[in-house]
């Protein structure tokens, strides 16, 4: 592949995670909150019924424990339930905090929007450093969606903080072990992480590596 054509190829994909992003903001009445937004788009798009009927178990399952994480590790609360566009861990009026949707086509999608307050319980709420856990989760639940779907082909995957410049950063205060919000929020209103390509040469475990040490530059 050239290099224009590859670089076509990106733009392709941007739109497709924008298009995605757009959807879901709407569907779960989320336009104008901080979002964080993990995705994975597979480059084949045709998927047989019954592959993804065999991922909803790896889906139901999430990709953590689900005691461990108020997210639960993005495994589903109660049971999945059909969208407009495939399946998801809840409904949009279930007011979960955060929903993962797997779509006929392939996307996976998990989004999480329920930030908590720190210790002094202000107003809205602030992002963690222990949020660098839910990449893991989403990680894992990737992997083994598109290994039960026995998929072998290349994954694109990325993630995107919106409203990054609402949301203030909690750290640790003292020796209290108590989580304050600081005054530092991003300049930027979204943050972008790149697109990593999932493939024989870069693995799930790779691309959540990544990820995840970007996200704790947040906290340098």
């Amino acid at each position: 592949m050239q290099i224009a054509e590859q670089y076509q190829f990106i733009e392709a994909v941007e739109r497709e995670f924008a298009r995605k992003r757009a959807s879901l903001l709407e569907d779960y009445k989320l336009l104008g909150r901080p979002v964080l937004i993990w995705q994975g788009a597979p480059i084949e798009k045709t998927f047989p019924n019954a592959s993804l009927t065999i991922a909803k178990t790896a889906f139901d399952r999430g990709g953590g424990n689900p005691r461990e994480t108020y997210w639960r590790g993005f495994a589903t609360r109660y049971e999945v339930v059909e969208v407009f566009d495939g399946f998801a861990s809840s409904k949009p009026n279930d007011e979960a905090g955060w929903v993962s949707e797997l779509h006929c086509d392939g996307h996976l999608i998990t989004s999480l929007w329920d930030f908590p307050k720190d210790a002094r319980g202000g107003e809205g709420g602030a992002l963690y450093d222990f949020h660098g856990e839910a990449f893991g989760h989403f990680i894992t639940l990737a992997e083994a969606v598109y290994k039960s779907m026995d998929y072998a082909g290349d994954i694109f995957a990325t993630c995107t903080l919106i409203a990054a410049n609402e949301l203030p950063l909690a750290r640790k205060w003292g020796g209290s072990g108590n989580y304050i919000a600081s005054s530092q929020v991003s300049m930027r209103p979204v943050l972008r992480w790149p697109v990593h390509q999932v493939n024989e040469r870069t693995s799930w475990g790779d691309v959540g590596l990544s990820m995840s040490e970007q996200f704790s530059r947040l906290y340098a």
